[in-house]
């Protein structure tokens, strides 16, 4: 089972629809979340206004680097 992350900042909409269906893609069995982690990427890319670097950085982390398939969540 896959699960988000809590962070200490608020996560703008847009993302977090791509956050939710990636996770309901991974937990409901599939196996290549390519386009879903693309679509994720590019949108906290897009939103360098409400997010920092550093908070741009963590997300893509955690989704797109692989922190998602770690062990602690």
């Amino acid at each position: 089972m896959y699960y988000a992350k809590k962070f200490d900042f608020n996560i703008p909409y847009l993302i977090q629809r791509d956050i939710d269906e990636l996770l309901e893609y991974l937990n409901s069995g599939g196996e290549l979340p390519d386009c879903y982690m693309d679509n994720l990427r590019s949108d906290i890319n897009s939103y360098d206004i409400d997010l920092t670097r550093e908070q741009q950085e963590a997300l893509k982390d955690y989704y797109c680097r692989g922190g998602i398939y770690g062990t602690n969540h």
